[in-house]
């Protein structure tokens, strides 16, 4: 028993869990993207993903990305899908994100209500936001982007961030930096 003890701990410690990356047709209309044989907008269609529909990346090829739906292999066009990790939004470009598209809920499961709030006040202070609490000011200048300037960026924002504020707001239920 020992043994079989001692072996199981050497394989766990040589064998590596690749986290999967995952592709999620995002312009949130209801439609789908078009899944291509080749990475050009004029290949042939396999088939086609509908929105909320996720598949596994294999590779990227400038703007097109390979994937893995439901047992079919084909390209679908970045700018018409979202790109994240164990079905986790990425914090590390979180603003890349949350300023072109909508986030979904469930990217978000694996946040802090104080993660969630440094989120969606990150979209204020991409703006120049100038936070009225201290620990806000404090932490964003820290980073080099962050310019303070305005006490009003509300009609700066897109549609997109507004949904995104809304919807980080919404999952914290803390209060508005406003």
């Amino acid at each position: 028993m020992k043994h079989f003890i001692l072996l199981c701990i050497a394989l766990l410690s040589v064998v590596s869990l690749k986290a999967q990356t995952y592709v999620r047709y995002s312009d949130g209309d209801g439609k789908y993207v078009n899944m291509r044989q080749e990475p050009n907008g004029q290949a042939p269609i396999i088939t086609r993903m509908t929105d909320e529909d996720d598949a596994t990346l294999i590779t990227r090829q400038g703007k097109w990305l390979k994937v893995n739906w439901m047992g079919n292999v084909g390209w679908v066009h970045a700018d018409h899908c979202a790109v994240f990790d164990d079905g986790f939004i990425n914090m590390d470009n979180f603003y890349d994100t949350a300023s072109t598209r909508k986030i979904y809920p469930a990217e978000l499961n694996n946040l802090s209500a104080e993660q969630l709030n440094l989120a969606r006040n990150e979209i204020y202070a991409r703006h120049g936001y100038i936070f009225k609490k201290k620990e806000l000011r404090d932490y964003f200048s820290q980073f080099a982007w962050y310019n303070p300037r305005y006490t009003d960026v509300q009609k700066m924002l897109s549609k997109v961030e507004v949904y995104n504020v809304e919807l980080l707001y919404n999952l914290c239920r803390s209060p508005k930096a406003y």
